[in-house]
């Protein structure tokens, strides 16, 4: 099976999406840990792996925002081009 170069654009978009949304549901379930835990230790431990998995969440946005704003930049440009 073939799969075409849009495709391939867009299962890779679909999967930085998804991870984007995993990490931020790993920093929800270990704010709800911290929440819970009554060790003011393993509270703060859980409360730290919250926040690196939050700053992974933002770095994939951030990325994902600079490719697309690439990506539009090299259309914009092509359009220019042929209007020349």
């Amino acid at each position: 099976m073939n799969i075409s170069h849009s495709e391939k654009r867009i299962a890779i978009g679909l999967s930085r999406f998804v991870r984007m949304r995993l990490y931020r549901n790993r920093a929800l379930e270990f704010e709800l840990l911290a929440e819970a835990e009554p060790l003011p230790d393993a509270r703060l431990r859980f409360r730290i792996i919250a926040q690196h998995y939050r700053e992974l969440a933002d770095r994939e946005e951030r990325s994902d925002k600079a490719r697309a704003a690439q990506r539009l930049e090299l259309l914009s440009l092509k359009r220019r081009q042929a209007a020349e």
